[in-house]
C-alpha cells in the first residue's frame, strides 16, 4: 500500500511540474520535451532566499534513478563552500541523501583554484520538496544550512 501511495504521490508531482512548466520560455518542442521522471521535472537552477548567498544546480541522474544536487555558498570573492550530494525521493516528499561531500574551495583573484579542502565525505540529510517548488534543506547535516530555502531561478 506504501508503495502504492508513493508511485500516486510521484505521478501527481509530476504531472504538476510538467503544468508548472508547460508555458515558460520559447524554443523548439525538442528544448521542452516534457520531463519523464520526477528527477527531470525537478532539475535546474535555485537559489536561496533566506542568505542570498548560496544557490544549487540540480541534474537528472536517469540511469541512477536519482537527482545530482550541487550547492555553492559564497563566503567570500575568493572562498567558495561546495556540497554535492545524490538524492532519491521519499515518500514524506523529502530528496534523501548519505553521500555528500563538502569542500571548502580557495581561488585567487583570476579564479584559479588555490587550496581545495574536503571537510566530509558520507554527509546525510534531505531537502523537503514542497508544492510550490521551493527546496527546503531543513535535514542539512550543517546546522547553518538549515534555514536555506531554494527557489527556481527564472530563465
Amino acid at each position: 500500500m506504501k508503495r502504492i501511495l508513493y508511485l500516486i504521490l510521484t505521478a501527481v508531482i509530476a504531472f504538476a511540474m510538467c503544468a508548472a512548466f508547460a508555458g515558460c520560455g520559447s524554443g523548439s518542442d525538442e528544448e521542452h520535451a516534457e520531463p519523464t521522471s520526477i528527477y527531470e521535472a525537478i532539475g535546474g537552477q535555485y537559489m536561496d532566499k533566506v542568505s542570498e548567498r548560496a544557490s544549487a544546480v540540480l541534474s537528472a541522474d536517469l540511469e541512477s534513478d536519482c537527482v545530482t544536487v550541487d550547492v555553492f555558498w559564497a563566503g567570500s570573492a575568493t572562498e567558495t563552500t561546495e556540497w554535492t550530494m545524490h538524492a532519491t525521493i521519499n515518500e514524506d516528499n523529502q530528496l534523501v541523501y548519505n553521500d555528500c561531500v563538502k569542500k571548502l574551495i580557495v581561488t585567487d583573484e583570476d579564479g584559479n583554484t588555490v587550496s581545495e579542502d574536503t571537510q566530509y565525505t558520507d554527509g546525510e540529510g534531505y531537502f523537503e520538496y514542497a508544492d510550490n517548488g521551493e527546496l527546503k534543506w531543513t535535514g542539512a547535516q550543517d546546522e547553518d544550512c538549515r534555514e536555506c530555502i531554494f527557489v527556481p531561478v527564472e530563465e
